[in-house]
């Protein structure tokens, strides 16, 4: 399976939201893949925190968390209007 192949079964298969979180200064993860998978997941969340590296979940002081949260409640809010 090539890249191109994954990113094309991704796309079709993965149609549930998705929340991507990343530190902008990351040496063990590029952002730069972060942003990729965003562009490839159609209800992909991207959010990257600035100064903050692979280990963001501590760095952020608990905003990670609360990013966590809010996406939560905003796909649980969609879900239940749509029912």
């Amino acid at each position: 399976t090539n890249y191109q192949t994954t990113r094309e079964r991704a796309q079709q298969r993965i149609t549930m939201p998705a929340l991507i979180l990343h530190g902008d200064e990351d040496t063990l993860v590029d952002v730069k893949y972060g942003r990729e998978l965003a562009e490839i997941l159609p209800h992909a969340v991207l959010r990257i925190f600035p100064g903050a590296g692979h280990n963001f979940l501590v760095a952020t002081g608990g905003k990670a968390n609360q990013v966590f949260i809010d996406f939560i409640d905003r796909v649980d809010a969609c879900q239940r209007a749509a029912a």
